[in-house]
């Protein structure tokens, strides 16, 4: 894996990006298609001894080359510019071209010592990853499924891929049997990029049929808020998994998986029963209201495990009501407080005492044990107090 302070920083930018696209173009596919055609026409007129469709080929085949490069960006040597431009229009580039080349947009030198170049831009690197997924789906060659790529699809590549799915109802079908043919070639990363694409695409429920990645790396697998059934993944790295109400079958099984971060949980005893000698290195902390507030979670959700850390895990004899809901935001809504509260109340795990300034909350302490396994299955937890806040809006 990625050194663990690089990577932790490396994803939360990646993450904040990806929300921003998301928020400002509703469709982030569309919006990738037209940057890159944008940009293509812009270099085109910059260079006109390379057209448009010249320079879009010759970067699509530059991502794919970093695919099995020794670090996720690069390098990219000066055979490997003059190979991809073969490549794409099929005779090799001039005095004049192959200086052009060293120029293409987003591309820049490692370092001053050296003339290779890697790629300094992560939404170009990753759409481009993208769109040659997409290029390659109607027909897929065999030498690709036989690459040794090592760098999957991030988490904005893999929405360019899931939204350009979604757009036809027949693409569905075409990537679920792309998915089923590529776990059985050896390009195990192609096979986890389709696999995680598809579980994010906008639908309650998925069967996978039976499909079996051993040996993958995901760089985000969400199986948010959605019924999994027959998948198998074994030996595998995955970055990120999202288990945020899920709903994995017995026949969905995580074997000997070395796993970065688990969302939707917060400690290993949380772990469902269907992942397998699994090493986790993080799980969804929620120490901190901060924390809670960027939680995977529900605003009743956010709200109630906000009220149970400070009722049964904050110093004190108990808390008021206006305390409960102090620094919570948009989520602390006084109606949705006393839902939560009734409910606390009726199911016995609070009592509720007059206070000076109004009603104080306290905890009983003999379901101490049943709070805290709430507060680390989290979505996955089948207590009937969760499961009520879960219907709460």
């Amino acid at each position: 894996m990625v050194p663990e302070a690089a990577a932790s920083h490396s994803a939360s930018f990646e993450m904040r990006r990806y929300l921003f696209y998301k928020k400002v173009f509703n469709n982030i596919y569309s919006f990738w298609n037209n940057f890159l055609e944008m940009l293509c026409e812009r270099e085109a007129k910059i260079y006109p001894a390379l057209n448009r469709e010249a320079i879009k080929r010759v970067l699509l085949n530059l991502a794919n080359q970093t695919r099995e490069s020794s670090e996720n960006t690069g390098p990219i040597t000066q055979n490997d510019l003059s190979n991809a431009f073969v490549n794409a229009v099929g005779v090799s580039p001039s005095d004049e071209t192959a200086i052009m080349l060293q120029r293409l947009p987003s591309l820049g030198r490692i370092n001053a010592d050296s003339p290779d170049r890697q790629f300094l831009d992560s939404f170009i690197l990753n759409g481009l990853r993208a769109e040659s997924i997409i290029e390659m789906s109607n027909s897929w060659d065999e030498k690709i499924l036989s690459a040794d790529w090592k760098y999957p699809l991030d988490q904005t590549g893999l929405s360019i891929l899931a939204e350009y799915i979604m757009m036809d109802t027949k693409r569905k079908d075409i990537f679920f049997a792309t998915a089923k043919k590529t776990a059985l070639s050896a390009n195990k990363v192609l096979a986890a990029d389709i696999v995680s694409a598809l579980c994010l695409i906008d639908k309650s429920s998925f069967d996978f049929k039976g499909i079996y990645i051993n040996g993958g790396y995901f760089s985000c697998l969400s199986f948010e808020g959605k019924e999994i059934r027959n998948l198998e993944i074994s030996d595998s790295i995955i970055e990120n998994i999202d288990l945020t109400n899920a709903i994995l079958d017995s026949s969905v099984k995580l074997n000997r998986c070395l796993i970065s971060k688990i969302y939707g949980i917060a400690s290993r005893s949380g772990i469902p029963v269907q992942f397998v000698e699994c090493e986790v290195s993080e799980y969804e902390q929620l120490a901190t209201t901060t924390l809670i507030k960027r939680a995977h979670l529900s605003e009743a959700q956010k709200l109630f495990v906000e009220m149970l850390r400070k009722i049964f895990f904050q110093p004190g004899a108990g808390r008021k009501e206006s305390a409960l809901l102090r620094g919570m935001g948009d989520s602390a809504n006084k109606p949705l407080g006393e839902k939560i509260l009734r409910k606390l109340q009726d199911e016995g795990l609070i009592t509720q005492h007059r206070g000076k300034e109004g009603p104080v909350y306290k905890p009983v302490r003999k379901e101490t044990g049943r709070i805290n396994k709430m507060l680390t299955d989290l979505t996955l937890s089948t207590d009937p107090v969760w499961l009520y806040i879960g219907t709460l809006s």
